[in-house]
C-alpha cells in the first residue's frame, strides 16, 4: 500500500532523499557533537515505503504516522539506542 497522501509535497520521496542527504551530511560535520540514529532505513527498507515494520502490519495506516503497536516498537528499538549513546557521550 502506497502513503495515504502519494508522493506529493513534503512526502515526495525525492524531497525526503535530499532531506535525509542534508541531516547526514550535518552528522558527518558534527560527529563530535551529535550521532545519527537512522530510523528512515529502519522504517523504509532500501528507501522504499512499507506499511509493515517488523511483523506489524498496517504501521502507518495514514501513510506517514506510526500506529500505537508500530510506535511501540519504534520506541523499543529507539530507546536502547538512545540510552547507549548518551552513555558513550558521558562516559570518561
Amino acid at each position: 500500500k502506497k502513503p495515504a497522501l502519494g508522493g506529493v509535497g513534503v512526502f515526495d520521496p525525492k524531497r525526503i532523499a535530499a532531506l535525509n542527504r542534508v541531516i547526514a551530511g550535518v552528522a558527518r560535520t558534527e560527529a563530535e557533537r551529535m550521532t545519527l540514529i537512522d530510523l528512515f532505513s529502519v522504517a523504509c527498507p532500501r528507501g522504499t515505503f512499507t506499511n509493515t515494520l517488523h511483523g506489524i502490519e498496517n504501521a502507518r495506516p495514514d501513510g506517514i504516522h506510526f500506529a500505537p503497536p508500530a510506535a511501540d516498537w519504534v520506541a523499543s528499538w529507539l530507546g536502547p539506542q538512545l540510552l547507549q549513546e548518551h552513555r558513550r557521550a558521558h562516559s570518561g
